[in-house]
C-alpha cells in the first residue's frame, strides 16, 4: 500500500502544479499531466505481479490452454491501455480521438478473440455432431 499512497501524493502535487500552470500555459500543464501519468503507470506495474501470479496459478489448476490465457490477458491489456490513453486524450481536449481509440480497441479485441471463437465453434460442432 505504500506505493499507492505515494502515487496519490504524486497525483495531488501534479494537480496543484497544473492548476497554477493552466492559468498561464495550458500546454505545459498537459505535458506535466502526461509525464505524471506515465510515472504513475510505471509505479502501478508493481501491483500487477501478484495478479499475474494468481492467474498463472488458476491456469495450472484448471489446466487452461496458455494460448487462450494469453489472448484474454492481451484483451485486458488493450482495454486498460485504451482507457488510460482515452482519458489523456479527453483531458487534452481531444474527445473525438478518445472515441476513435475506443472503437479501434474494440476491433482489436475482436481480432484477438478469433482463435477463441474458432475453438468455441469446433466445440459446438462436436457437441451438435454427437446429437
Amino acid at each position: 500500500m505504500g506505493i499507492f499512497y505515494k502515487i496519490l501524493a504524486g497525483v495531488m502535487v501534479t494537480v496543484v502544479l497544473c492548476v497554477f500552470l493552466a492559468k498561464n500555459n495550458k500546454d505545459y500543464a498537459t505535458m506535466i499531466v502526461l509525464a505524471a501519468s506515465c510515472m504513475i503507470i510505471i509505479s502501478a506495474i508493481s501491483y500487477l505481479q501478484p495478479v499475474i501470479d494468481f492467474v498463472m496459478r488458476i491456469k495450472r489448476k484448471a489446466d487452461l490452454d496458455s494460448d487462450a490465457l494469453n489472448i484474454i490477458l492481451q484483451a485486458v491489456g488493450v482495454g486498460v491501455l485504451t482507457e488510460i490513453i482515452g482519458m489523456i486524450c479527453c483531458d487534452a481536449g481531444f474527445a473525438a480521438l478518445d472515441k476513435v481509440i475506443k472503437f479501434v480497441s474494440s476491433v482489436v479485441v475482436l481480432w484477438l478473440s478469433i482463435p477463441l471463437f474458432e475453438v468455441l465453434l469446433e466445440l459446438l460442432e462436436t457437441i451438435l455432431g454427437n446429437i
